[in-house]
């Protein structure tokens, strides 16, 4: 097995500036620091240290890498706290989307066979996976009776074949966010920012620094704000982005062995 937890040092990285175009006066966002919690070729985690210009601060951000043809998917219909792992596997979570005021999903979440969610023809996207394979695709062009793995709608997408889609709303509304991105490489990027106002972003904060970090194919967005969740378990160890966090009812779940 790999060493999977590096030396828990706050790494000072080139700060490389991103401009982002929006209808406000353009921001920018840049990596400030990064540190590496867990570096496998199934699982790669990091906390950044994201800075804006004009010296607004620092946004904390956590990140899980992963391969999907390695690992296990479903769904999980509580927090990774309340619900660890055997002590030979690793398992990462993130909130599945959006909910109504009753916890019913908005949209269709699909855990292989069990709908959870009805499937709506709208312009969201479906982050879905089969036989080791992940994708994004606009919701109007899924067949909601394909074979799936894992499925779930969510919006906005963000990235779509490495080019930035047109039309988000609120595109300079800041908010705590979590989202996932599809790489060329097949692998998938899990990614929350701490929930808080001075870990607020922007949807055109969030595709800039994407674009400008990893090679992004496709990205959409999940629900948040409070809602933002993102969790690791590794072993004895355990790594969550920070702040008080909203009692999500289902999670998506990703897990391997160690």
């Amino acid at each position: 097995m790999s060493t999977p937890i590096l030396p828990r040092l706050l790494l000072a990285a080139s700060v490389t500036w991103v401009g982002i175009a929006g209808g406000q006066a353009a921001a920018q966002v840049a990596v400030a620091g990064s540190e590496l919690l867990i570096d496998r070729v199934d699982l790669r985690v990091e906390r950044l240290e994201l800075a804006r210009g004009g010296g607004s601060g620092e946004i904390g951000m956590l990140t899980a890498l992963i391969d999907p043809a390695a690992a296990s998917l479903g769904v999980a219909d509580r927090p990774l706290s309340a619900e660890m792992p055997p002590a030979d596997r690793w398992e990462v979570r993130i909130d599945a989307s959006f909910f109504d005021e009753f916890d019913r999903p908005i949209r269709l979440i699909r855990d292989r066979a069990v709908s959870l969610g009805s499937y709506r023809s709208d312009s969201s996207a479906v982050f879905w996976c089969v036989a080791g394979s992940c994708r994004i695709t606009p919701s109007r062009q899924w067949d909601p009776a394909t074979d799936a793995d894992l499925a779930v709608q969510a919006t906005p997408r963000l990235i779509a074949d490495g080019a930035a889609t047109q039309g988000v709303r609120n595109p300079d509304r800041l908010a705590a966010r979590a989202g996932i991105a599809v790489l060329t490489d097949g692998r998938v990027l899990l990614f929350a920012t701490d929930r808080g106002r001075d870990s607020a972003l922007s949807f055109n904060e969030v595709r800039a620094w994407l674009q400008a970090g990893y090679p992004v194919s496709d990205a959409v967005m999940l629900d948040g704000g409070s809602s933002a969740i993102l969790s690791v378990a590794f072993g004895p160890f355990w790594f969550e982005n920070q702040g008080f966090r909203a009692d999500v009812p289902l999670f998506l779940s990703f897990g391997g062995t160690l």
